[in-house]
């Protein structure tokens, strides 16, 4: 441990117990609906109550309307986004310093102990992806994400950052496995783990395919190298069941599962809760959370009542409990910027170009199919999360553009490889918003696909979608 650095056995010894809860969006059910539905069904059949929330980065105007009003009584913590800790030479950009001190911000208007953020990146090296893209799971990129997560660790204060296991799909880079690889950071790191064992599982099944290694195998292995000792929070989630064409990806019976929070917490994950609960190792424990997001409060509720049954069935005494200590940290300044490992930047530049379409796969990245699901699989979570098709955001624009012949997977297509980029906090929706306008601009060019007022539409509508957000 570098010398004053603080540890995480003195860090996570300042964080409360808060027993089995929710890790929702503020806005995907409506989180005051949410539980006033929680509520009336203690109520009416006993049944019980999240013991906290963690809330997923929202609007601060929003969180502050919250916690001053059905909040106010809630114990809460911090989902984060926009810290990309993956990507080598991101410290001292601006973008960092922004969204960090946005996270003081928001942590501050709820109280939290923690800021969760998952060990994956929407962006690298100016490239805008639609999903969590992980890390590339090699010793190298590990270091990585230690250092930057140490130095992110030391802006926060008494604040504990943590880090998530990242979700696959159908393909991952590297060289070692996702237990192995927080392994890594752990000895090079202070900073908690969130182990969210939907993504784990995601995990396994790629193991599944490429190896044929068994369930029991893979988590009796697992459990034997992942550092449980540093785990803070576990999450759970929905997962849809699928029949992939590649009998490789698929289980015995035919299926797997893809993460899908809306859709039924499988049985298979909470087996895997209860393995890790009984672990003698999970020795820092503050949180078990059901992740909701876009999920009917009804099924919420219902699938609440099995998670926090499996927890107090495994841990009867996991109650919310006061911390034992809390170290006097104050935070420092962020360290100057990095530009990291030459040979790292050039693996994930690479990466990045395989993602995206510009570079074909290699025979040691694997089949050249499952690469493609990946990159289906992130485009399909940038359709959700720019808020609505473009014809419907651009009305007026989007019908110039087929009125030329231009379809809307053109933009889909543009974004991939030319989304824009800001220093400031990550916004999603801007960014696409900006994209389209800057992909009008370049189709309206040379004047021959459209007319120079395509350009000025596309500009005002723009204008009043932002400001409007």
């Amino acid at each position: 441990m570098a010398a004053g650095t603080v540890s995480f056995a003195a860090r996570v010894a300042g964080v409360p117990v808060r027993g089995t809860g929710l890790s929702v969006e503020l806005y995907d059910p409506p989180l005051t609906e949410l539980l006033a539905s929680f509520d009336s069904a203690k109520k009416i059949s006993g049944a019980s109550i999240p013991q906290y929330i963690e809330i997923y980065r929202a609007g601060t105007e929003d969180l502050k309307e919250f916690k001053t009003g059905p909040g106010r009584n809630v114990a809460c913590e911090y989902h984060a986004d926009g810290l990309w800790m993956v990507q080598p030479g991101y410290l001292g950009t601006r973008q960092c310093a922004a969204e960090t001190q946005n996270l003081l911000t928001q942590t501050g208007i709820l109280g939290a102990s923690w800021a969760n953020h998952e060990c994956a990146t929407k962006q690298l090296f100016g490239h805008t992806f639609g999903a969590f893209v992980s890390p590339l799971l090699t010793k190298r990129s590990a270091e990585a994400v230690a250092a930057n997560a140490n130095e992110v660790q030391a802006t926060l204060g008494p604040l504990l950052l943590l880090l998530e296991t990242p979700s696959y799909h159908a393909w991952s880079a590297g060289s070692i496995g996702l237990a192995e690889y927080f392994a890594e950071i752990s000895a090079r790191s202070e900073v908690g783990f969130c182990l969210d064992i939907g993504h784990a599982f995601t995990f396994f099944q790629l193991e599944r395919a490429r190896t044929g290694i068994s369930e029991d195998r893979f988590l009796s292995e697992w459990l034997e190298t992942f550092p449980i000792h540093r785990i803070v929070e576990m999450h759970v989630a929905g997962s849809r069941v699928e029949r992939p064409l590649d009998p490789r990806m698929a289980s015995a019976a035919g299926t797997r599962y893809v993460d899908y929070h809306p859709a039924p917490n499988p049985p298979e994950y909470l087996a895997w809760l209860s393995a890790h609960l009984a672990h003698p190792k999970l020795q820092h424990l503050r949180g078990v959370a059901f992740e909701v997001d876009g999920k009917e409060p009804s099924e919420i509720i219902r699938e609440f009542q099995t998670v926090r049954e499996t927890v107090q069935r495994e841990r009867p005494g996991f109650i919310p409990a006061p911390a034992a200590g809390r170290a006097d940290l104050a935070p420092r300044p962020a360290g100057g910027g990095d530009p990291g490992d030459p040979l790292l930047r050039e693996e994930y530049r690479r990466y990045v170009a395989v993602l995206s379409g510009a570079e074909p796969p290699s025979e040691a990245d694997g089949p050249a199919e499952w690469v493609r699901m990946e990159r289906e699989a992130i485009r399909h979570g940038y359709e959700r999360m720019r808020g609505g098709e473009m014809s419907a955001l651009f009305p007026q624009t989007s019908r110039l553009l087929e009125e030329a012949g231009i379809g809307a997977a053109d933009f889909d297509d543009y974004f991939e490889r030319h989304a824009a980029f800001e220093d400031g906090p990550f916004d999603f929706f801007r960014l696409v918003v900006l994209s389209f306008v800057a992909y009008v601009k370049e189709r309206t060019a040379s004047g021959r696909e459209l007319s120079g007022e395509a350009f000025g539409i596309a500009s005002t509508e723009a204008q009043l979608l932002l400001s409007s957000a």
